[in-house]
């Protein structure tokens, strides 16, 4: 193209000069001319081509740390659906024995056995190393604007929240399973719950008072399932858009 445009400058000139009809200086000022528009020219492309290679290797810093956050997502995808699958069968165990209580006022021997199954909750940690990744590199990095909000308001808000409340909550986790640890000893099991027996079940006598505990108990784990699986469902969208995005 600049070659093109060489010839055409120096045929303007040339054939101005055989032509020799104008001053001498109009036929400089039309090759300067076409030397400046030459160089214009040359600088517009380069600027062009240079302009075209940064974005292309923006584009793909981006789509490359959106593939970290999308593996991370995945892991937490796996993770949510063990602890979600405990958490459950700890909330079906923990209903059983509230609805049976409902009905004879009193825990039968099996259901005081059964309390050694609330010892805890297992913990769970969001993997946050591909959020970190995307800061460290500026969420700028990330073009499409819907996309780059629902990452940052999920993690900033779903999931600090989520933390929150577990924190907040582990402080009556743990005074119900020192309560469990002075009344309770362990048989056998393996996993996360062992098999616990009460040393006197004549010693459990105030079932009102166990009850009032473990619906506590139970209400806080509803609450965590249901936040659980509000940041499944997001995380699951997050990771939709970020193939859309990617492919």
């Amino acid at each position: 193209m600049l070659k093109f445009f060489r010839k055409f400058r120096q045929g303007l000139f040339f054939g101005t000069h055989n032509r020799s009809s104008g001053s001498t200086v109009s036929k400089y000022i039309l090759y300067a001319l076409g030397e400046i528009l030459l160089i214009v020219i040359g600088i517009l492309l380069a600027l062009q081509l240079n302009n075209w290679n940064e974005e292309r290797k923006t584009r793909k810093l981006e789509k490359f740390t959106l593939s970290e956050l999308k593996n991370a997502l995945d892991e937490d995808q796996e993770s949510l659906a063990s602890v979600l699958f405990l958490y459950e069968k700890i909330n079906s165990v923990a209903t059983s024995i509230t609805d049976r209580f409902k009905q004879t006022q009193q825990l039968s021997k099996s259901d005081i056995d059964s309390l050694g199954y609330f010892i805890g909750l297992p913990a769970f940690q969001f993997n946050l190393a591909g959020y970190k990744l995307a800061e460290d590199r500026g969420l700028d990095l990330i073009s499409n604007n819907e996309l780059r909000n629902s990452i940052t308001t999920y993690y900033e808000n779903q999931i600090r929240m989520t933390e929150y409340y577990f924190s907040s909550s582990e402080d009556y986790n743990k005074s119900w399973i020192d309560w469990i640890q002075q009344h309770f000893y362990p048989v056998a099991g393996e996993g996360y719950s062992p098999d616990l027996k009460p040393y006197d079940y004549e010693a459990l006598g105030d079932h009102q008072k166990i009850i009032g505990n473990l619906n506590h108990y139970a209400n806080s784990l509803k609450w965590m399932i249901g936040q659980l699986k509000r940041c499944q469902k997001l995380s699951k969208e997050i990771i939709d858009k970020i193939e859309a995005e990617i492919n």
